[in-house]
Order: structure tokens, then C-alpha cells, then sequence
């Protein structure tokens, strides 16, 4: 039986991938990637011919490696979890070839908090699910760590205002880094690979609202067709209200 490789496949040049990496995607009888139209891209670009296969059924894989090494092309924060989990099932034991992970050089790089942070993956392209995902982390205190397409970017940018505020933030994508308030971000970026957002987390003492203020997030909440159980308990969590207290004005809202 051959052995499974996971190697890291950087979202830059060829000139960010270690020596380690290369000889093991040279040697491999079949590369598997999860996107194969931009692994191909990449390993054409690093000169690399070994055949290549999209990700398919655990038992694919597994006949494969009764040929020889397999090894998958994927992003350390966006591995197929599941089918990695199924092949360990199955007595397989992947070995782990790391690179350059492009969200954790972000993340050294914005100069927000590194020590504890929450990774969202990519940010939903439908704007109601992208900003019930941003509501559940609105009060988050740890660093957030996201990437958005940069079609939706405009779109990404207002949400992000609009519910976690004009929090500092950086975006990074290879060679290019910016710093500031998310209201000031630049409004383009390269359509590959999607920028990396590094949002700092919520503040740790909040302001009490007001009762206007409250009835405001509530309507904006609801518009996001949240329950009154998550309104209440995110609202509670900014506004120095007591969650009951939230409940209670959710109810009243509801009735006139």
C-alpha cells in the first residue's frame, strides 16, 4: 500500500513551495485537488506533469494507493475533512507535507492579536447566510479570520460594517497587504486567490444601548430572519442588557 501525502499548495508562485513538497509531488503516481482546473494552472506553472485527479469516492483513493503514493493538493484550512477522516477509517495514515499557509500569514501580518483567533472560512456568497454568519460572531472577542470572493467584495464590506462596525482589520492576498478600518479598505483586489480578512474581535466592555438602539438591531436582526432566541442572546452579549430584558422588547416589537 502506498502512502497518502497531504501536501500544502501555496496560493502563490511556485517559488513558495519547499524542496520536501516538490520531490513528493514529483515521485507520486497521482495528485488529487479539490479544485483541479487551479491545481492544474499551479502545477503546469512548476513544471510538475504527474497526473492529476479531482477528489472523488474513499475507495477510488484507496485502489489508487495499491498502485503507489497519492497525493492530495489542498490548503491546510480547507481540507475535505470528511474524506480524510473516512480514508483514517480505513487504516489509511496521511502524511502531512506542510507550506506556506496563506490565512496564518495574514494573520502574522495584520498586527491584530494572533495568540487566539476564529477562522470562518470563506464568507457565504448569499447575503442572507453571509450576514447570519457575521451576526454569530458579532461579540466574538478573539481575532476573525475569513476570505470573501472578490466579486462580492462591495457587498462583503457593507455587511461587515453594517453588523460588526468599523472594527480595525487587515486584507492580504500574496504580495499585496493592507491595513486600517474596514470603511477604508480598498474597493478591488486580484480575482485570484480570494483576499484574506483579518477582523479584530469584539471589543471587551461594551457601552450600555439605549432602548432605541436596541429596537434598531432588533429590526435589522429580524430582517436577517434570525430567531428571537439568537437575537436576544447576541444583542444581550454588545449591549449590556440583560437577555431577558432583549426577550422581553423582541415580544413587544412583535405585537404592534
Amino acid at each position: 500500500m502506498g502512502t497518502l501525502y497531504i501536501v500544502e499548495m501555496p496560493t502563490s508562485g511556485c517559488d513558495a513551495i519547499t524542496d520536501r513538497a516538490r520531490q513528493t509531488l514529483l515521485r507520486a503516481s497521482l495528485l488529487l485537488a479539490q479544485d483541479t482546473s487551479t491545481a492544474r494552472q499551479w502545477l503546469e506553472t512548476c513544471g510538475i506533469r504527474t497526473p492529476l485527479a479531482q477528489v472523488g469516492r474513499v475507495q477510488t483513493t484507496l485502489d489508487a494507493l495499491r498502485r503507489g503514493d497519492v497525493a492530495l493538493l489542498a490548503p491546510t484550512l480547507r481540507l475535505p475533512h470528511a474524506w480524510v477522516r473516512s480514508l483514517i477509517e480505513q487504516g489509511i495514515s496521511p502524511v502531512p507535507i506542510p507550506g506556506p499557509v496563506t490565512e496564518i500569514t495574514a494573520l502574522i501580518l495584520s498586527g491584530l492579536p494572533v495568540d487566539r483567533f476564529t477562522f470562518l472560512g470563506r464568507l457565504p456568497a448569499a447575503r442572507q447566510a453571509r450576514r447570519q454568519a457575521l451576526h454569530a460572531v458579532q461579540c466574538e472577542r478573539r481575532t476573525l479570520l475569513c476570505t470573501a470572493s472578490t466579486q462580492t467584495w462591495a457587498e462583503v464590506q457593507r455587511d461587515l460594517l453594517d453588523i460588526l462596525g468599523d472594527r480595525r482589520a487587515a486584507l492580504y492576498q500574496p504580495e499585496t497587504l493592507w491595513r486600517g478600518r474596514i470603511g477604508q479598505a480598498p474597493t478591488t483586489w486580484r480575482d485570484t486567490p480570494p483576499p484574506v480578512i483579518v477582523i479584530a474581535g469584539a471589543s471587551t466592555s461594551p457601552p450600555v444601548w439605549s432602548t432605541s438602539r436596541v429596537r434598531e438591531q432588533i429590526r435589522a436582526m429580524q430582517a436577517d430572519h434570525l430567531s428571537r432566541r439568537d437575537i436576544a442572546r447576541q444583542i444581550a452579549a454588545r449591549s449590556g442588557w440583560k437577555k431577558r430584558r432583549v426577550y422581553a422588547l423582541l415580544v413587544e416589537s412583535d405585537q404592534i
